[in-house]
């Protein structure tokens, strides 16, 4: 009989080969996550979704379909989309910010800053 190292959290079954103490997120067992998941799936936490249907289908992120309806034009090359609650697949168009760029999407939101000496420092080196 296999290891079982957690329970899915929806149905309770038993997760072989995943180890509970590598993830802080709760799991599902498969079956569970297709339920939960028809029509698209997450990409580290970003909802992706079919727009050419087929075998090779084009995939595109849903956040960024929001935001070109809100902004009513295509992306721009570089443009980045921010999720203002940092919830990657909440993508309510009142939390979605487009930025001209990625520089100017760290420095806004305060992903980094710059330092006394002047230098760009993370959040975890400010404190």
């Amino acid at each position: 009989m296999s290891k079982s190292y957690g329970k899915c959290c929806d149905c309770g079954k038993d997760l072989p080969g995943i180890q509970a103490s590598r993830f802080v997120k709760p799991r599902r067992c498969m079956a569970c996550y297709r339920k939960t998941c028809k029509g698209w799936h997450l990409n580290q936490g970003y909802v992706r979704v079919t727009v050419v249907p087929g075998r090779k289908g084009k995939r595109r992120y849903a956040h960024q379909i929001e935001a070109e309806k809100i902004i009513g034009r295509p992306l721009m090359p570089g443009e980045v989309v921010h999720h203002r609650n940092e919830h990657r697949s909440d993508n309510v168009g009142g939390n979605l910010k487009v930025h001209a760029n990625a520089g100017v999407h760290v420095l806004a939101e305060g992903h980094v800053s710059r330092g006394v000496d002047g230098k760009f420092q993370s959040p975890k080196e400010r404190k």
